[in-house]
Order: C-alpha cells, then structure tokens, then sequence
C-alpha cells in the first residue's frame, strides 16, 4: 500500500505525520500517490512548481509518476522551471518576456522544446 508513496519520493515521511506539516510540493505529491495508488482516468491535474527544493532523483521519480498518470488516461498541467522536468513533457507554454507587467504574453506554445 506504501509503495506508490516511495515511488515518488516520498518515503521519508514517517507514518501518521500531521498533513500539516507538509510543503506544498509534498502535499502535491501526496495527491498524486494517491492517484497511483487508485488509477482513475479523465483527470486533470494541476501542479505548480512540484520539483521546487527536489533532489534530481527525486524530480525523475515525479516524472516517472506523472507519465504513468498521463497513461491512465488523465490530463496533468504543470507550471515549472525544472531543465530535467521541462525536457519530458509533451507541449510548452512559454510566457514572458518577463514577469509582473513585463509578462503574460505567449512566447512558444508547441511540442518542442524553446530556449529563451
């Protein structure tokens, strides 16, 4: 039962631990354990920046997991930054040029990769 949990990283949390006392990106993942754990399609998940303060095994974990999510028949849309992250997915959205203001304005939107 635990091991969708390991899967993506997160077995270092200890059995029972508050949900409280979780980042955001690890409540994120929970979320997407628990997914893993009981397939369901025609989902849609949003992620912002889950790879924020991951090791870079930890962001092949979350890709693994994420591409098996998308194989079940599910929609996952993830705001990032990650190179490693980036370089999986199927369509970018790039906007810029820059934030606030400056921002906010399509750049690239595709199946392949962009480089600023």
């Amino acid at each position: 039962k635990l091991k969708p949990f390991r899967s993506i990283g997160l077995g270092y949390l200890s059995l029972g631990q508050s949900a409280s006392s979780l980042s955001g990106g690890e409540a994120q993942r929970m979320k997407l354990a628990r997914q893993l754990k009981n397939p369901q399609s025609d989902g849609l998940f949003i992620l912002d920046e889950p790879t924020r303060g991951l090791h870079w095994a930890d962001v092949e974990r979350l890709n693994r997991a994420l591409r098996d999510i998308v194989d079940q028949k599910n929609t996952v849309v993830v705001i990032e930054h990650h190179p490693l992250f980036l370089r999986e997915a199927d369509w970018h959205i790039v906007l810029g040029p820059g934030a606030g203001e400056d921002g906010g304005r399509v750049l690239h939107c595709g199946a392949e990769s962009f480089e600023l």
